[in-house]
């Protein structure tokens, strides 16, 4: 009897143990985004679904990934999602006659072709209306402030269109922009006084985000995603005052992200004016992104397969190359990193667009193997000796 209640203690001490190392490491929440035409909410859960266990299973079977990204964290089994496809109902009317007309007279494969890039063509050009993609950014950041207080992580998984949602969360509502800094840079293209700047160092600005300097009426976005301060010099140096209270509201939390995942992506047609010339206040968006998510152990992983027309690949950087960018001066590593690859898989021509959610298991090894890849090659890890 002695025998049996020491075993019982030892076993309800060592249960205990475990559930308290579990409970010990970061719970990190998928967030999944779906990209143009999608359909109901029901279909893309019965995606997420098919698509999330193996997401987690082969990230988790990864000894690299484990030693990186999961050390102090673990992978939650149940999914989020951010579904969006409801706010683009009712500008797609036109659209949608025109496709019912071309059905009558195209072939089945035409007509496929025709919907789908009409689709992402429609969703794309929507979605980068700053009015359009604001109400989106800010009910997935919800989702993200909701998760820290509990003291959760995020990585936002983003397809197709979808991408245009993970990329633009990160330009607007990380907390990595220094107002200060953007007004000295840009002082006379922006048309910054001395006593703008002067007024601007009195109320001791945090560091902020984008959404933070639009909603305190600091300044607008414009329509090619350039940002102009007010005309009004004096609501312009009141409303300095509205900005760090501002930041708790509009800006993500810090932390809050541990990174990005994109597959399927276009973006690099969409967006390609966000990587311009060192005077551009484009540029400056873009470098300091790039700087924040390096210095914070962030990491952006975009994977398409080879045969999918719509994902487009970007060039790699690696970290000597980086470290040569007057942005990047004095860049702090911390095991972030951005990495775009290709993988094996789908079929030929537009339906491989989809094949991503038909072949999970396939998919999210690819996944698993770009993290890897991905971190070497940024920070130039000779890997063939092993």
């Amino acid at each position: 009897m002695k025998k049996l209640l020491i075993s019982l203690i030892m076993l309800f001490c060592v249960c205990n143990i475990c559930f308290a190392q579990e409970d010990a490491k970061t719970p990190i929440n998928f967030i999944y985004i779906h990209g143009s035409d999608q359909g109901t909410v029901e279909e893309f859960d019965i995606w997420i679904n098919r698509m999330h266990p193996n997401m987690k299973k082969n990230l988790e079977a990864s000894a690299f990934i484990q030693k990186h990204l999961l050390s102090n964290a673990y992978i939650k089994p149940e999914q989020e999602m951010l579904y969006w496809a409801d706010k683009t109902k009712k500008d797609k009317s036109l659209v949608e006659v025109g496709l019912t007309i071309s059905k009558l007279v195209s072939s089945c494969f035409a007509q496929l072709t025709r919907t789908t890039l009409a689709h992402l063509l429609h969703d794309a050009i929507w979605l980068q209306k700053y009015v359009n993609m604001q109400p989106i950014l800010d009910e997935l950041n919800e989702k993200v402030i909701a998760n820290a207080k509990k003291g959760e992580k995020n990585v936002l998984v983003g397809y197709s269109a979808g991408t245009f949602i993970t990329y633009q969360y990160l330009m607007f509502k990380l907390r990595d922009f220094e107002l200060t800094d953007f007004f000295q840079r840009f002082q006379k293209e922006l048309e910054i006084t001395s006593e703008d700047l002067k007024a601007l160092k009195a109320v001791n600005p945090k560091p902020t985000c984008i959404d933070a300097v639009v909603d305190s009426n600091i300044a607008i976005m414009s329509a090619d995603n350039k940002l102009i301060p007010i005309s009004n010099k004096e609501k312009l140096r009141a409303n300095f005052k509205k900005l760090n209270a501002q930041t708790e509201l509009s800006c993500a939390p810090d932390n809050a992200i541990s990174g990005v995942i994109n597959f399927g992506s276009p973006i690099v047609i969409f967006y390609s004016n966000n990587d311009d010339d060192e005077k551009s206040s484009s540029y400056y968006f873009f470098s300091r992104l790039c700087r924040h998510l390096i210095e914070n152990g962030e990491f952006v992983l975009t994977v398409n397969y080879k045969t999918d027309p719509l994902g487009v690949p970007t060039e790699n950087i690696k970290i000597s190359e980086a470290e040569g960018i007057e942005l990047f001066n004095n860049l702090k590593l911390n095991g972030g990193f951005i990495y775009d690859t290709v993988a094996n898989g789908g079929i030929m021509f537009i339906s491989s667009h989809l094949k991503y959610w038909d072949q999970t298991n396939h998919f999210t090894k690819a996944v698993a193997k770009a993290y890897e890849d991905g971190y070497n090659y940024f920070y130039e890890i000779n890997t063939s000796k092993k």
